[in-house]
Order: C-alpha cells, then sequence, then structure tokens
C-alpha cells in the first residue's frame, strides 16, 4: 500500500511540474534557461536538457549522450 501511495504521489507530482504545450513559447535564452546547465559536447559548448531529445527549432546540429538527458550543440 504504502508503494502504491509513493507512485500516485510521485505521478501527480511529476505531471504537475511537466511544462504544458499549449503554453506560449519564450525567447531563446529562457528556453535556454529551462534546458538546464552549459555542457560540452565533442570539444564544444552546448545546453544540457532533460528530455530524450534536443527540441527542434533551434539550430542544434549534434548532441552528446548523458546518464540523464542530452547536450545539445548549435
Amino acid at each position: 500500500e504504502r508503494f502504491l501511495c509513493l507512485l500516485v504521489v510521485a505521478s501527480f507530482i511529476a505531471t504537475s511540474v511537466a511544462f504544458p504545450r499549449d503554453a506560449p513559447r519564450m525567447n531563446d535564452e529562457d528556453l535556454m534557461q529551462r534546458g538546464g546547465a552549459p555542457c560540452s559536447c565533442r570539444g564544444k559548448s552546448g545546453i544540457y536538457w532533460f528530455s530524450g531529445k534536443c527540441p527542434p527549432g533551434y539550430g542544434y546540429t549534434t548532441y552528446c549522450s548523458y546518464l540523464i538527458g542530452l547536450c545539445c550543440v548549435k
């Protein structure tokens, strides 16, 4: 029972902090800050994203996989 309760609470928290798809698009700098910390990939600096892929439309040309997320490089 405790595990099920913990799972429900964790699911609720995860869905409540997720960025909604219908939210207005932010400028590039705000979007980069949401992605996370600066990172290094193949000798270039990039932005660390906590998602499964680099967001489209921002000119990312390559990426490096990390444990949880990607380092996207322009």
